[in-house]
């Protein structure tokens, strides 16, 4: 049995405001981030350097804004949007519309297009992307030099 607390009530002790709560989920973040990160290639624009980075796939459920006053069937307007997580040490911003390439093992090339991103929080660039399709890769490489060593790490 709990013993009555004495001299009154304890004072209300907010999460966010114990010592080393932004230090401890920065490092629960990059435990994750480095869980689930995949290799993958970053290019600012089609005339841009690329470069190596590591990321993370994510999907976020969004629903669009809508007029409604019966929200009852409200799953019939959530959509999932694609994500790339970013690591900020590896990039210092991504920019609206560069590409990002990945090829998971055994599957074919990847290529998403950037869209908004969200600002820099504990360590990781969260950014909003459309894959592209086939037709769409195949005119993006023809216009590139996949000469670089860079391209070795997707396997090109």
């Amino acid at each position: 049995m709990l013993s009555p607390v004495k001299n009154g009530p304890r004072p209300l002790v907010l999460w966010s405001d114990m010592a080393g709560h932004a230090e401890r989920k920065q490092r629960a973040l990059a435990r994750v981030h480095r869980t689930f990160e995949r290799p993958a290639v970053y290019l600012p624009h089609t005339a841009g350097q690329p470069v190596v980075v590591n990321i993370r796939l994510h999907e976020k459920p969004t629903i669009e804004s809508k007029q409604e006053d019966d929200w009852s069937n409200a799953a019939a307007y959530s959509e999932m949007a694609d994500r790339i997580v970013f690591d900020a040490a590896e990039v210092q911003s991504i920019r609206l519309k560069s590409y990002t390439f990945y090829k998971a093992p055994g599957r074919e090339l990847q290529v998403f297009i950037s869209g908004p991103s969200e600002p820099m929080r504990e360590g990781y660039i969260r950014v909003e992307v459309t894959p592209l399709s086939a037709s769409e890769i195949q005119s993006l490489l023809d216009t590139l030099d996949l000469s670089a060593s860079i391209w070795e790490t997707l396997g090109l």
